[in-house]
């Protein structure tokens, strides 16, 4: 086309130049310049062929827009649709998540429990301590024993000088009855004042003799039970030593078990060291958590203040659309300067087309002047006017060609440099635009980056503190499987503990018991030996006596006599004198049977002597076990000192566990706190981005609205074009009858050129200034369409967000159901371990009760069994006693001797009877050396 138009240029160039050159040789017109308005016809047929073309591609656009909004459409369909499923999605995972928090409240409450059951063994470690106490202050009330026992064997020690000294006295009163003797002379005066007297002592006499007959029979007793015991020692040594194997059995079976729970309890210090490390490791992941959730907090913040720093960017970025807005309208108006200027250029254009035509018609005045001069000479000039007016017509041809081509070309140079400035605008503008909206989009970019990056690491932070709590839950169940065998280990050693201390408290009664047996038996061989020296004095006395008796019978009778007075003062040897004054009467009578029962007597004596080196001997082997028993009894207490110690150790251990559970407890109150503000959290940036979410849909819906409404304007532009093409089209027939009929009316009237050249002008100037309208019009709709199309952009872009957001959110959704599913199942798992844990607890509990109630069961039998066999063995002894010992019954002065002797051990073991097992004790210690001291007084 431009090669057409310069060729077009040079002929219309050369045309010109050939029809100047002829207007220099006679025409009017040589001097007039029609090149621009030549130019500017051939520049309004180019404008009005590109307003053509610029239609078509219009239509075409319309075309792919409506075919673009059609495609929107449904995909907004679409994004309904993946809301609705989203929304769903959304009500399941709240359904879920009020389904963890009610497993969270049950988790809760069994912490509760086990918080419960805490105190519970803090109230059981109460107890052990008040036990231990007890078991404190009945080792010191066994070691006050012992040392009141020691006191009474050193007061015994102490009261054997004291026999010596009662010997003594027995020696001076003897002295006293040779002073007394003769001061039964002086004293005759007085015999009728102690007659009286005597009558009284007469009667308490009797009653003594009575008591006597008492002790006589007491004597049987103490006989019998003597050789009882002399039968039964024996038994209780073979008992004793059998009791001793058992005991030391039960003490090996005791320190292999304490052996065993040692060795469990280096185990369980393992384990607790352990557990404590791994205690030490939670804490440190714990600070790692709280360093972390601090990070998040301040990663929060940090995204408060980008989220801050956003809004000033959007009020920057409204700020530059403004700024963007101001320079458009400044364009605008440099484009209305320019189209101003154009104008103007187009006024001096007309302006000089007017000076031309004032220029044609002074030339046709000057024509007409001429005409008027030379209209004598015209008919010799007519040839030579018709040839120079066919001349002209055909220059005016020419010329009206060559301005019909100019004006083409002016028009389509005029088109083309309006369009180039409205390219180059809409270039501007869309490269201003486009640079926005590249760094709104790299912001935007950036910001969702962030964004997913912080998503990603919250979710990562979630996983790993889910981890974090499901690890704490193991460990806390970890501990309490470990606190509930601590427990049972504890509960099995207080058994062990009640059990040894229950063997201690027997083993204490009956070594109680042996050393009061010894003392016992020690008390009644150091009667027996007085009675045995006591009876061989008194044998000894009474051999020597019998042979001096019968003489000495009138001498007795006044001894007697003095005696009686000096009752006051002897007190028990008065009475064995007046027994004794009784007995000789008798002793007349009975001397022979006396003799025979001398002879009995000493076979008594020596077997009571073979007793005694027996008793002694047992005696011995009694100390000697005594001996063992008391070192074992040390080895039990250091042992039991040993478990206690032990005992004390596991508590203050259980405790630091107990401690440091709490404190586990309030760390995993703290996480879940925090997982809570978390989620508080979460959901807020949740319903912030459904906030987003629903303005970005009513922002979609606007812009759809928008789009609706530029598709009507658009229509309603198409509607106009098409008018105003009509119009052009009308114009141009116009245009093509106007020539036409200019051609008819400058053939026929010449004269008329000028004026109708003028209308033809302001018609131009009309038809321009609604060319540059529909130019104008044509650029707002191209401005409307790239405005349009940069919405269908954005619009398109906002669906990619959103499709890769709906994505995301799909399988973040998709992750938050395997996670609670993996809850759940962890749940349930762990509930089935705990109620295995409790069946097993339960059966094991079970067990062991049923094992103790059998062990006691045979231990109750074990003991009635044998309780009946020493009863057997006493009755039978008792009546064994009772049968030998029936005929040996005596009434002489010996046997009451030996009856108040012997009557004293009877006592002494009658009491040992009473207090059988540990009750009476006391009082049979404390009684016996008592009635020695009352005796050795008297």
């Amino acid at each position: 086309m431009e090669e057409q138009t310069n060729g077009q240029d040079e002929k219309s160039s050369s045309s010109a130049n050939v029809n100047a050159n002829k207007l220099q040789k006679g025409s009017p017109f040589d001097n007039m310049n029609r090149d621009d308005l030549i130019k500017k016809c051939k520049g309004l047929l180019g404008i009005a062929q590109k307003a053509k073309q610029a239609k078509d591609e219009c239509l075409e656009e319309n075309k792919n827009l409506k075919e673009e909004i059609n495609k929107f459409e449904h995909q907004k369909q679409a994004d309904k649709n993946c809301l609705k499923t989203m929304q769903e999605i959304v009500d399941n995972l709240t359904e879920q998540k009020l389904e963890s928090t009610i497993k969270l409240d049950e988790k809760e409450k069994y912490i509760k429990i086990l918080n419960e059951k805490l105190l519970q063994l803090d109230e059981i470690q109460t107890e052990n301590e008040g036990m231990r106490r007890q078991v404190k202050r009945l080792t010191t009330e066994n070691e006050d024993l012992l040392t009141d026992l020691q006191n009474l064997e050193r007061k015994h020690e102490e009261d054997e000088p004291s026999a010596v000294n009662n010997d003594e006295q027995l020696n001076e009163l003897k002295e006293k009855i040779k002073t007394l003797e003769n001061e039964l002379q002086e004293k005759n005066e007085r015999e009728e004042k102690f007659k009286k007297k005597m009558k009284l002592y007469k009667n308490k006499l009797q009653e003594i003799s009575s008591k006597l007959l008492l002790l006589k029979s007491d004597r049987q007793i103490l006989l019998k039970t003597v050789k009882d015991y002399s039968i039964t020692v024996p038994m209780w040594q073979q008992e004793l030593s059998n009791a001793s194997k058992l005991l030391f059995q039960k003490l090996n079976h005791y320190e292999n078990e304490n052996k065993e729970l040692c060795e469990k309890i280096i185990v369980q210090n393992n384990e607790i060291e352990e557990k404590s490390e791994e205690i030490m490791s939670l804490s440190s992941k714990l600070e790692i958590t709280k360093l972390e959730n601090s990070e998040l907090l301040s990663e929060l913040k940090e995204i408060n203040e980008i989220l801050k720093e956003r809004g000033g960017v959007i009020s920057m970025q409204l700020s530059k659309i403004s700024e963007l807005e101001q320079r458009i309208v400044e364009l605008q108006a440099n484009n209305n300067s320019e189209s101003d200027e154009n104008e103007k250029k187009l006024n001096e254009l007309k302006i000089k087309c007017d000076q031309q035509e004032n220029e044609i018609e002074s030339l046709k005045e000057e024509l007409n002047k001429i005409m008027n001069t030379s209209f004598d000479t015209q008919s010799e000039v007519l040839s030579t006017s018709t040839i120079s007016r066919a001349d002209e017509a055909s220059r005016l041809r020419e010329v009206d060609d060559s301005f019909e081509e100019k004006y083409n070309k002016l028009r389509s140079l005029a088109v083309k440099l309006k369009k180039k400035v409205a390219e180059q605008t809409t270039l501007i503008q869309k490269l201003e635009k486009e640079n926005t909206i590249g760094k709104n989009l790299h912001l935007l970019q950036n910001e969702n980056d962030k964004l997913l990056d912080e998503l990603e690491l919250i979710r990562k932070e979630k996983s790993e503190l889910e981890k974090n709590n499901e690890k704490l839950v193991e460990n806390i169940r970890q501990l309490e499987n470990n606190l509930s065998a601590h427990q049972t280990v504890t509960d099995s050693l207080k058994k062990d503990k009640s059990t040894l201390e229950s063997a201690i408290k027997e083993y204490q009664t009956q070594i109680q018991n042996l050393k009061k047996e010894k003392d016992a038996f020690n008390l009644a061989k150091k009667e027996v030996d007085n009675e045995n020296q006591a009876l061989k004095i008194a044998l000894k006395t009474k051999e020597t006596e019998l042979n001096h008796e019968i003489e000495a019978q009138k001498q007795l009778k006044a001894e007697l006599d003095k005696t009686k007075m000096a009752v006051k003062k002897t007190n028990v040897l008065s009475l064995e004198m007046e027994a004794y004054e009784k007995s000789l009467n008798e002793l007349n009578k009975k001397m022979e049977a006396k003799k025979s029962q001398v002879v009995d007597l000493e076979g008594t004596i020596q077997a009571q002597d073979d007793t005694i080196k027996s008793l002694k001997n047992q005696i011995k082997l009694l100390e000697e076990n005594l001996e063992s028993e008391k070192g074992h009894s040390k080895d039990l207490k250091t042992q039991l000192d040993i478990k206690q110690q032990k005992l004390r150790e596991s508590e203050h251990e259980k405790s630091e566990i107990s401690i440091q559970l709490e404190q586990l407890k309030c760390e995993a109150e703290r996480i879940r706190l925090e997982i809570d503000t978390n989620r508080i959290e979460f959901t807020d940036a949740v319903s912030e981005k459904e906030r987003i979410c629903n303005a970005l849909e009513g922002e979609k819906n606007k812009l759809l609205k928008q789009v609706y409404q530029l598709d009507e304007e658009l229509n309603s532009l198409r509607e106009t074009l098409k008018e105003k093409e009509q119009e052009i089209e009308d114009a141009k027939t116009e245009f093509a009858s106007y020539k036409i009929r200019a051609h008819t009316v400058l053939r026929q009237n010449q004269t008329k050129d000028c004026s109708r050249e003028v209308e033809l002008e302001d018609e131009i100037n009309a038809l321009q200034k609604t060319i540059e309208n529909k130019n104008a019009n044509l650029t707002e709709a191209l401005q409307q369409l790239d405005l349009l199309n940069k919405n269908c952009d954005e619009l398109k872009s906002d669906k990619q967000r959103l499709q890769n957001r709906c994505q995301e959110l799909h399988v973040i959704l998709e992750e938050a159901r395997l996670s609670n599913e993996h809850l759940l199942d962890d749940n349930r798992r762990l509930n089935l371990e705990h109620q295995e844990t409790i069946k097993t607890n339960r059966l094991q509990n079970e067990t062991i009760v049923n094992c103790y109630k059998k062990q006691i069961d045979e231990l109750e039998e074990k003991y009635s069994k044998e309780i009946e066999n020493y009863k057997k063995k006493l009755n039978e002894n008792i009546n064994l006693s009772s049968t030998v010992d029936g005929n040996k019954a005596s009434t002489s002065l010996l046997h009451s001797h030996q009856t108040s002797d012997e009557q004293k051990i009877n006592l002494i073991l009658m009491e040992r009877e009473e207090g059988e097992g540990s009750e009476n004790t006391s009082q049979s210690s404390y009684q016996v050396p008592r009635r020695k001291i009352s005796i050795n007084s008297a």
